[in-house]
């Protein structure tokens, strides 16, 4: 029979184990702990140098406010603002004179217009007038003038009464061509 024993003869030597070195997280770990180091100190530096940046404009801001004559620019504001109201009265005028000419020619010699009031209407010149005529025929012949002109679009005569002397008071309406009035 064989001498087996179960008792070793030899002697055993504890075992080396070598480091394989770290591990996969480990090493990524340690890159995103630097990552992060290297992103909050970068971050700090931006923003310390911004806010430098801005302290000095800061300075520079008030620098130029300084040396504004708030007086000068009060007087240019001011100014500017009446030639836009100048401007704007420029634009808006309407020149009358056309009218008063074109009523001075078709008015008959026995008719008085005494009262003027313009109104723009629906984009049509609008005029009331208070007039005299010396008698109800005249007014008749009067208002037929005006109706044959082209440059008259309606025509209303109202408030017809007698006057002293015989005279005829009345109210004219009406509204003109826009381009018998010059803008």
């Amino acid at each position: 029979m064989d001498n087996t024993s179960f008792i070793p003869k030899k002697s055993f030597e504890k075992p080396i184990y070598r480091s394989k070195g770290p591990g996969f997280m480990v090493s990524l770990s340690f890159v995103l702990l630097l990552a992060s180091g290297l992103l909050v100190g970068g971050t700090y530096f931006y923003k310390q140098s911004l806010q430098q940046e801005v302290d000095g404009l800061t300075i520079q801001l008030k620098t130029i406010k300084e040396s504004l004559e708030v007086d000068l620019i009060n007087k240019i504001s001011d100014l500017s603002k009446r030639i836009d109201g100048a401007n704007t009265l420029l634009v808006d005028h309407v020149v009358m004179s056309p009218f008063f000419s074109f009523l001075s020619e078709t008015t008959l010699p026995n008719v008085r217009f005494v009262n003027f009031t313009y109104t723009d209407e629906n984009a049509l010149p609008s005029f009331s007038i208070a007039g005299i005529a010396k008698s109800y025929s005249t007014l008749a012949i009067q208002m037929d003038k005006l109706q044959k002109n082209r440059n008259i679009e309606n025509l209303s005569v109202s408030n017809l009464t007698l006057g002293e002397k015989g005279v005829v008071n009345f109210d004219l309406k009406l509204q003109v061509n826009p381009d018998l009035l010059e803008k």
